[in-house]
């Protein structure tokens, strides 16, 4: 999860300069849609609580959008594999858990925020919702020195193409 790092591109330098030929450098990144109903969210309780957040999601720093072109600047193999899904949350508890873990409480909290206010707000946005449902999207890329730490596998195949 490269967009959490201040410097994407000193991570992928500094990974290709240690990695030996025989290592494999994995990562994973979600795409600039991801969460689309988690961002609504974040822009409702900040709104009720007149906090200016910013309106893009918390992927923009490093989208999935452009990982094999980053890494292909670094490593001589890119394998990447998109992902399309969503978290379904069996309680109205759970999804705000797991709000209070992401970036977007973390915002409102450093203006002062409480837990137990976004806890109590998120609920009652919740409260309307009909789905407990995050649309997830993003991409697993793998990167190599050598395109022979795929060998014999059917990721060279995507590698090659």
């Amino acid at each position: 999860m490269l967009y959490h790092v201040s410097d994407p591109s000193a991570v992928l330098r500094e990974a290709a300069r240690v990695l030996t030929n025989e290592g494999v450098f994995c990562l994973t990144t979600n795409g600039r849609g991801n969460k689309p109903e988690l961002h609504e969210l974040h822009l409702d309780l900040a709104a009720r609580v007149g906090v200016p957040v910013s309106p893009g999601s918390d992927s923009a720093r490093f989208p999935a959008e452009g990982v094999a072109e980053a890494l292909r600047s670094y490593f001589a193999c890119v394998v990447t594999l998109d992902y399309e899904g969503f978290f379904a949350f069996d309680d109205a508890s759970e999804f705000v858990d797991y709000y209070l873990s992401t970036v977007y409480a973390e915002e409102l909290r450093a203006a002062g925020i409480s837990n137990s206010d976004l806890s109590r707000l998120a609920a009652e946005v919740l409260a309307t919702t009909k789905s407990l449902r995050l649309s997830n999207s993003g991409v697993v890329a793998l990167a190599a020195s050598s395109p022979d730490v795929f060998s014999g596998t059917r990721l060279i195949e995507r590698a090659n193409s």
